[in-house]
């Protein structure tokens, strides 16, 4: 990991405990049986199941799948790390395909362990057997309402002693009834006497003490003793039931892809959680992927935006999602709340980074895997599924006059060049003859550095206010400071603000300090089209490198200067070997039409500079970059040319302000 990235996980604030002893260990003499109690599509237990293939040698693994299904369930999970989906009705409304029930469906995805220990278990040769007895209700009346996180707080003999209403449910309920005692009689089946093997029975956490219950019968003995006797004792009783079991009718079971942007509504973990446990399963850790998404949105941001954020800004973030998740009692942040985080901590931009990073996933069909239908899942509204973020983007989602359902569901939908180098043709076409600006970012330009000059407007009537005791006016208002400092004369002080009006002759912003990155050397000015707009003079990027477009080019600023009105004329900033604030100070009192020059920089100029500026009668105002916005600095900093005015109905589609 970069140094960089070391220096951001310092004192994170995210903590998450280790989940020990998450097998349960039995021995009968020469057999030797391993229970991984798992949580349904919590990737961690796919973690578990493939160290214990690794560090094991097993003879054979029994899973909590359907037997009648097994046919179907090999081919697709042969299929993973690609996620399958396994239905058995569907029908359309609209343009949208919907599942309706989702018991009706198996979503086949590495984050759920009883397929991923099938996966495993199938490429190491391991025989696997399907344990368990489909039924069309069950995955459909409840879940265990816990997370890893919860799970690994308490571990498994308080999640007993603690969750009695789990139990309750589970043995109410009479098809989970059944299905828990023909896993019993199966593993009964599955040992004889005179075996000598060991054997890894992967299964939900809820069947669990009904296996335990079985082994005991058969003279196991527990190593681990995760279930407290009192929770198998329950279970008993299934030993003596009378099993019933008339299997339902078997649908016709269909396959399909799923669209990767709904992948994570089905998954029960994002979709970039998966990803990075494909990549390294033992090493897979939920915290340390929240993390790492975080620096993978980054690493996206910055080529966008060039920016970057500071080890003050994550410790800040991680700060405020712990705070978040003690709240609303989370150990870990959900989707709403990694977006959430990443908006109010940044900015919007970086937050859409973080929303796209998350749902992407890394491991999907090539065009010669692809099923014949992909279905695209839509959450229920009704079950508060449904998340709404509103992006304020410095560079929009552009919005097309005729798109079908495809490009409607890419999250940043361009179009593309109709051949390849049709955007660098057309600006080297025209761009010699002059570019242009695109009017909707001259406007927020324009807007913005207005509010600036008022900012070094009040500067100076602050820097000139003059404070009094009250006599007979109020003048223009209480100096609340004052007067509370002469709090014990029992006397109210006022202040008064010069009468003539200030107006700033030039605007400098400098965004970056010096040494400049040699792709800053692009120097050039940009003279208003109208009495509304100001001469600008620039060092930005090379105009012509990022195309965006067709004859449509985003250039970066490294400083610019202001003329306001556009009644002088613009300079090009010096390229002379001297300081960059010394040459923009230089320039600016050249195009300045008073003497009054507003500094917006990280650094003030030096008392040399202000001396240099001041010998030749000009004022510098300086104003700390740090008292603005920095989602309205970083989309100033942002510039688009236009290679030709016809462009500018165009460009549009590809720009989106």
């Amino acid at each position: 990991m970069a140094p960089l990235l070391d220096q951001k996980l310092v004192n994170s604030s995210l903590h998450l405990p280790q989940l020990h002893a998450f097998y349960d260990e039995f021995n009968r003499e020469s057999m030797r049986i391993l229970i991984l109690p798992t949580l349904h599509n919590q990737p961690h237990f796919s973690s578990f199941a493939t160290q214990l293939l690794q560090e094991d040698n097993f003879d054979r693994i029994l899973v909590e799948l359907p037997e009648e299904l097994e046919d179907q369930l090999v081919k697709i999970i042969d299929r993973l790390p690609v996620p399958t989906v396994m239905y058995s009705q569907i029908h359309q409304e609209g343009d949208q395909t919907l599942i309706p029930e989702a018991g009706k469906a198996y979503i086949i995805h590495p984050g759920e362990s009883l397929y991923w220990s099938c996966y495993l278990g199938r490429r190491q040769g391991i025989p696997v057997t399907f344990i368990d007895s489909w039924h069309a209700e069950a995955y459909q009346s409840w879940q265990i309402p816990l997370g890893y996180e919860h799970l690994a707080a308490i571990g498994w003999t308080s999640f007993w002693e603690e969750e009695s209403d789990i139990v309750d449910n589970h043995l109410d309920h009479q098809v989970h009834r059944t299905r828990t005692q023909l896993m019993m009689k199966r593993l009964a089946t599955a040992i004889s006497e005179d075996q000598e093997e060991t054997m890894l029975i992967v299964c939900g956490a809820a069947h669990w003490p009904g296996l335990v219950v079985q082994l005991q019968e058969l003279g196991f003995e527990s190593t681990t003793n995760l279930v407290p006797q009192a929770t198998c004792d329950r279970y008993q009783n299934l030993l003596e039931d009378v099993l019933e079991w008339k299997a339902p009718r078997m649908p016709r079971w269909k396959l399909a892809d799923i669209h990767p942007h709904t992948l994570h509504l089905v998954t029960g973990s994002l979709p970039y959680y998966l990803g990075k446990l494909v990549e390294d399963p033992t090493a897979f850790d939920l915290l340390e992927c929240i993390r790492q998404l975080y620096f993978d949105a980054e690493i996206l941001y910055q080529q966008k935006f060039d920016d970057q954020i500071s080890p003050a800004s994550y410790r800040r973030l991680f700060q405020y999602l712990r705070n978040l998740g003690r709240i609303q009692g989370q150990v870990l942040p959900d989707l709403y709340n990694l977006i959430a985080g990443a908006k109010g901590m940044v900015d919007d931009d970086y937050a859409f980074e973080v929303y796209r990073t998350a749902i992407s996933y890394p491991f999907l069909p090539s065009d010669t895997e692809k099923l014949d239908k992909e279905l695209k899942f839509v959450p229920d509204e009704q079950q508060g599924e449904v998340i709404r973020f509103a992006f304020k983007r410095r560079i929009k989602r552009p919005v097309l006059k005729k798109v079908d359902q495809d490009e409607f569901d890419d999250l940043d939908p361009i179009p593309d060049e109709d051949y390849p180098g049709q955007w660098q043709e057309i600006w080297d076409k025209y761009s010699p003859y002059g570019y242009v600006s695109y009017p909707p970012e001259d406007d927020f330009s324009q807007q913005y550095m207005g509010h600036i000059r008022k900012k070094i407007i009040e500067i100076l009537m602050e820097e000139e206010s003059a404070t009094m005791e009250f006599e007979t006016s109020l003048e223009d208002g209480i100096d609340w400071r004052e007067t509370m400092r002469h709090y014990d004369e029992g006397k109210i002080y006022v202040k008064k603000y010069p009468k003539n009006k200030y107006q700033v002759g030039a605007l400098v912003i400098q965004f970056l300090e010096e040494p400049l990155d040699e792709e800053y050397s692009h120097h050039s000015t940009l003279f208003a089209e109208h009495d509304q707009e100001s001469h600008i003079s620039v060092i930005t990027t090379e105009p012509g490198e990022v195309l965006v477009g067709p004859g449509i080019s985003r250039v970066k600023y490294a400083a610019l200067i202001s003329q306001f009105p556009p009644v002088g004329m613009a300079y090009l900033i010096s390229q002379q070997n001297v300081d960059l604030k010394l040459r923009l100070i230089w320039t600016a009192m050249q195009m300045s039409l008073n003497r009054i020059i507003g500094f917006v920089a990280k650094r003030p100029p030096t008392a040399a500079q202000r001396h240099f500026a001041a010998e030749q009668g000009y004022r510098l105002v300086y104003l700390p970059m740090g008292q603005l916005t920095s989602q309205s600095l970083r989309r100033l900093r942002t510039m688009h040319l236009l290679a030709h005015r016809d462009l500018r109905d165009r460009a549009r589609e590809y720009i989106g302000f």
